[in-house]
């Protein structure tokens, strides 16, 4: 974990539809729907109605943030791996805006958003 910057970590295995082991490392995350949402998009993959590097934005009735040309590349890969472009967190008071191109960065260095403080 520590060789590739890794807080925190979980696994298990599953078996015939039932986990069969299971273990956390590392520092726990507050972000408890990330693995619900997780196992959603890759079972929507599994049966093929979702594919990891289609962009989402093809997958939405409008685009929500119509000013971002990133927008259109950012793919549920993306997503999942934190690597989205977007900021962390953002101020109500601003528009949301990508601070670096979809997958340009790891998760880790997308923590460092002093470029996005602009």
């Amino acid at each position: 974990m520590a060789q590739h910057t890794v807080t925190g970590l979980s696994i298990a295995v599953i078996q015939d539809a039932e986990i069969t082991w299971s273990e956390g490392f590392g520092v726990k995350s507050v972000a408890r729907g990330d693995p619900v949402f997780a196992y959603a998009a890759l079972k929507l993959c599994e049966t093929g109605t979702l594919d990891l590097d289609t962009s989402l934005a093809a997958c939405l009735p409008e685009l929500y943030i119509a000013d971002e040309p990133a927008l259109a590349q950012i793919t549920a890969r993306h997503v999942l791996s934190h690597n989205t472009g977007f900021p962390n967190w953002r101020s109500d008071t601003r528009s949301l805006k990508c601070c670096f191109p979809p997958g340009a960065r790891s998760p880790i260095q997308a923590r460092d958003l002093s470029t996005c403080k602009k």
